[in-house]
């Protein structure tokens, strides 16, 4: 398995419209995609920013979930996120 790990940057104001776009869009998509396994999303109102981690069956879906969201992207932006270049990990351990 594979993680990817996103950091944002937001505006605060937009919070609700970030999480309504992620419950509305983003959330049905990844579950739509090959290879999804989790994502967990979370944002600290006090700095402003945010991170993201999903974890995928292989490389390769971790690798084009950019690419798979499409416009989504651009409608995050248009909220004020500011996305950081991801990471892509292989999972070395795994607690749940």
């Amino acid at each position: 398995m594979f993680m990817r790990t996103t950091t944002y940057t937001y505006d605060p104001a937009q919070e609700a419209a970030l999480l309504q776009l992620n419950d509305e869009h983003l959330i049905p998509l990844l579950r739509q995609l090959p290879g999804f396994v989790s994502y967990t999303y979370g944002l600290d109102a006090a700095t402003c920013r945010g991170v993201s981690l999903t974890v995928w069956q292989n490389r390769e879906a971790a690798e084009g979930f950019r690419t798979a969201l499409g416009g989504l992207v651009q409608k995050f932006q248009e909220v004020g996120l500011i996305i950081a270049p991801s990471q892509v990990y292989e999972v070395a351990r795994q607690v749940g």
